[in-house]
C-alpha cells in the first residue's frame, strides 16, 4: 500500500514537471517567433513595428532566454532616428526595466548613458517647447502691436486731412 502510494505521488510530480517544461518549451517557441518577426521588421527599416514587436516578448515572455534582448532592442528602437515615431518615453521606460536585470559592468553603463541622453532629450523637449510657446505669445503681441500703429498712422492721416480741411 505504501508503494502504491509513492508510485502514484512519484508520477504525480513526472506529470507535473513535464507540463511545465512543455510551458516554458511553448513560451520559448512563441517569444522565437516574436523575435524573427521583429528581426524581420527591423530589417526592413519598419522600427516602430518592430519596437512593438520586441516590446511583446518583454512584457509577455519574462521568463524566456530572450527577454533581456527583446528588453533592449524595444528600448532602442523606439529611439532610432529612422524610426517615424520615435517614443523617448517608452524608451526610457524600456531603459529602466533593462537596468533592473542581471547585467556585466559594460551593459549597465550603457543603458546608463542612454537614459541619460534620452532624460536630456526630454528636458531639451521641454525646453523648446517653452520657447515655441513664449515666441507665439510675442508674435501675437507683436500682431497687435502692428495693427495698433497702423491704426494710429490711419487716425494721423484722418486728423492731417481734417487739418487741412480746416485751414482752408
Amino acid at each position: 500500500m505504501k508503494i502504491r502510494n509513492i508510485i502514484i505521488i512519484m508520477l504525480c510530480l513526472l506529470m507535473t514537471s513535464c507540463v511545465s517544461r512543455v510551458q516554458v518549451l511553448e513560451s520559448e517557441l512563441k517569444a522565437q517567433d516574436y523575435m524573427d518577426r521583429a528581426a524581420t521588421l527591423e530589417n526592413e527599416g519598419a522600427y516602430h513595428q518592430a519596437a512593438q514587436e520586441y516590446a511583446m516578448v518583454a512584457e509577455h515572455y519574462p521568463s524566456t532566454s530572450y527577454h533581456k534582448l527583446a528588453v533592449w532592442k524595444a528600448a532602442l528602437l523606439n529611439i532610432h532616428p529612422a524610426n517615424p515615431k520615435i517614443n523617448y518615453a517608452a524608451a526610457l521606460n524600456w531603459l529602466q526595466v533593462y537596468l533592473k536585470l542581471p547585467l556585466s559592468n559594460a551593459e549597465k553603463e550603457t543603458a546608463t548613458l542612454y537614459v541619460s541622453m534620452v532624460e536630456r532629450i526630454n528636458d531639451l523637449q521641454a525646453e523648446r517647447s517653452s520657447m515655441v510657446e513664449e515666441k507665439n505669445k510675442l508674435l501675437e503681441i507683436t500682431q497687435k502691436q502692428s495693427m495698433d500703429i497702423e491704426s494710429d498712422i490711419e487716425r494721423g492721416k484722418e486728423l492731417e486731412a481734417e487739418k487741412a480741411h480746416a485751414w482752408e
